[in-house]
């Protein structure tokens, strides 16, 4: 009856192993293939897959509760959620679309002193044309970095709105599946095999795979 036994559980155990190397392997196929193409060049890295679990599936949500802080600390204000953030967001765009507005028509008078000064400076070469020619040139060189900052915020954080209004609007939706997994590979270059945990973010539909760090 022991031996019986002993055998029972032996069976169970090859049976689990095969059960698990089996499954997902469209998801291994996946990872497999991001984990050995290098700088578009496909590796034969000779991947052994260790261990292959679901840690979680990933919604819009997840996302939602990833990015709102970090696209905060991106455009140096704070938001606790979803509405706060787009408060903010609206905030921003209104007030530098004003600014820039500003900046347009104070430009229109800067550079017609500029032309003016240049014209004196071209006409009779003296030092308080010359001067002021450089002075002007200076201040549009400012005017012109402060609208093209302006703008590159004002664009970053419309596409933030639209990115996170998307997520908000379908929270449940499923984006990817975050999986824990140990493999072993060759590394080429240090001509030895080696065995790594990690974990993948996996979306089948789109075959989106990214490798994930344990403190993302």
């Amino acid at each position: 009856m022991k031996k019986y036994t002993i055998l029972l559980v032996l069976l169970l155990i090859n049976t689990f192993i095969q059960v698990s190397c089996t499954k997902f392997p469209n998801e291994k196929k996946l990872i497999k293939d991001h984990i050995q193409t290098f700088v578009g060049t496909e590796l034969d890295l000779k991947i052994e897959f260790k261990e292959f679990e679901v840690v979680k599936t990933i919604t819009y949500q997840d996302s939602l509760d990833y990015l709102i802080p970090k696209f905060s600390d991106n455009l140096k204000i704070r938001a606790n959620s979803y509405n706060d953030f787009e408060l903010k967001i609206d905030s921003i765009i209104n007030y530098n679309n004003l600014m820039i507005d500003s900046l347009y028509g104070l430009k229109q008078k800067v550079n017609e002193l500029y032309k003016l000064y240049q014209d004196g400076w071209e006409r009779e070469y003296s030092n308080y044309y010359r001067k002021k020619k450089n002075e002007t040139e200076a201040t549009l060189k400012y005017l012109d970095d402060n609208d093209i900052e302006l703008r590159v915020v004002t664009d970053l954080a419309s596409n933030y709105h639209n990115q996170l209004s998307k997520y908000y609007k379908n929270p449940s939706t499923i984006i990817g599946t975050l999986y824990k997994v140990k493999f072993k590979a060759f590394n080429p270059f240090l001509k030895t095999d080696q065995t790594i945990d990690t974990y993948f973010l996996v979306n089948m539909n789109t075959k989106y795979v990214e490798r994930i760090n344990a403190t993302d």
